[in-house]
């Protein structure tokens, strides 16, 4: 491999080149820093290249709150305000108006679906009920029906899906009480607050914990609004309501990527939301995750809570059938004589010092590269504090207080998570071949 003799220049020309447009202002960062290593520009040039470049919110944001005088000040405060901006469409797209929640429930594999618009009932019992519109009144009035469940043949002081209230008490109050950092509860359901990770993207969103529910569920809008990765299914399947009648929907035919998600600040977990359409909360949490992670629920609170042994990073929530986990731990027989080969725990620590060990040498007087600090999302600091954590237990690295290191980045896995690596060309340049 030669080293491009136009570095220098072709650095320069990236640097000028390279604008923030839609991504997020640390995909930007990462990308800035690398092009600058190679560029030699000083800082104040690389201060006004990297205004430059930044989207047309966050230059009106900087314009207003007023723009720091060094490089790495400047992209803190971009980071800052970027998070929030994207928090606030987040919360925007989450508080979409009250549709009545459906509780979902796995049925055999469909092809089609058979139900009309017309055949399902705007509410349905068992379900929650949410505000009705005008029209919704006025139809149910025409037809006699119920204003309360939206069932023929009684009215709403003799519906049986209406909750009883004690005579003389004042009815519950539906504001929510925060009661645990993962959760909220109100009188009817408890809600978590999750993270949502993938590539190098990073969202929040509140579920409803349900049990009722087989899967685990997102709706529609609110993924495609947050930009959550969507594929189709290989297999579409029916859902049924607890009354037995199928949504207006129909099957389910498509699903997210497996997503990282992050309940409070330890427990992690992979999951392939299934795609639904329009449920009272942005995505539900259900029967199959229960089971999975078996939290701690205290039901007066709704305080959730998980066990040591439950924080554990998952790699999909669908089901595995004995002879296909054998099938992953058998080696096949031509390979029996080399099975220590494919044992993970050989890769968990060092060879042994040998009599040929190669020496790794730097070239006399070559100046030691030393990197810059930088700031990294919340995705990107819980990879590399796993990623220290684990080397460190291992043995591969070692604590060191020496200024010089090497910078690192991430790029984005198969299954939504994130591998750090770490960059060593300035110190491969200077290494005796």
């Amino acid at each position: 491999m030669y080293e491009d003799p136009n570095r220098l220049a072709s650095a320069a020309q990236a640097l000028e080149l390279l604008k923030q447009g839609k991504d997020d202002v640390e995909d930007y960062i990462t990308e800035f820093k690398h092009l600058a290593l190679d560029s030699e520009w000083n800082e104040p040039a690389l201060l006004a290249q990297f205004r430059k470049g930044l989207s047309e919110v966050l230059k009106d944001e900087l314009a207003r709150t007023g723009i720091p005088s060094s490089l790495e000040a400047t992209m803190t405060l971009c980071t800052q305000i970027d998070r929030r901006l994207r928090e606030r469409r987040a919360e925007r797209s989450a508080s979409h108006a009250h549709v009545p929640i459906k509780r979902y429930m796995q049925t055999p594999p469909v092809t089609t679906s058979t139900t009309s618009p017309s055949q399902e009932e705007p509410m349905q019992i068992g379900v929650v009920r949410g505000p009705l519109t005008e029209n919704e009144k006025s139809r149910r009035r025409s037809l006699g029906l119920c204003m309360y469940c939206g069932r023929p043949g009684h009215q709403v002081r003799e519906c049986r899906a209406k909750p009883p209230s004690r005579s003389g008490e004042p009815a519950q109050p539906t504001t929510s009480v925060a009661t645990h950092e993962l959760c909220t509860v109100t009188p009817s359901h408890i809600i978590v607050s999750l993270l949502l990770q993938w590539d190098q993207c990073a969202v929040p969103l509140r579920a409803m914990i349900d049990s009722g529910a087989s899967g685990c569920f997102v709706d529609e809008k609110i993924a495609i609004s947050l930009g959550i990765p969507i594929v189709s299914k290989s297999h579409s399947y029916a859902i049924q309501l607890l009354d037995g009648s199928s949504p207006i929907s129909g099957p389910i035919v498509k699903e997210t990527r497996p997503l990282l998600v992050s309940l409070g600040t330890k427990h992690r977990d992979t999951i392939v939301f299934d795609v639904v359409t329009s449920p009272v909360f942005p995505a539900v949490l259900g029967l199959n995750w229960l089971r999975r992670n078996n939290p701690s629920i205290n039901w007066s609170s709704g305080a959730v809570s998980f066990d040591a042994e439950t924080n554990i990073s998952t790699t999909d929530l669908h089901a595995c059938t004995t002879p296909a986990i054998a099938m992953c731990l058998e080696v096949p027989e031509p390979y029996q004589a080399f099975s220590r080969v494919f044992e993970k725990k050989g890769a968990d620590t060092l060879p042994p010092h040998r009599s040929y060990d190669c020496p790794v040498d730097l070239l006399p007087g070559a100046p030691i590269p030393y990197g810059r600090l930088y700031p990294l999302s919340e995705p990107e600091l819980l990879v590399l504090k796993d990623y220290i954590d684990d080397n460190l237990q291992k043995g591969f690295i070692r604590p060191s207080t020496s200024p010089a290191g090497a910078p690192i980045f991430f790029v984005g896995k198969k299954d939504g998570g994130l591998r750090p690596c770490v960059d060593y060309r300035a110190m491969n340049a200077i290494t005796i071949k």
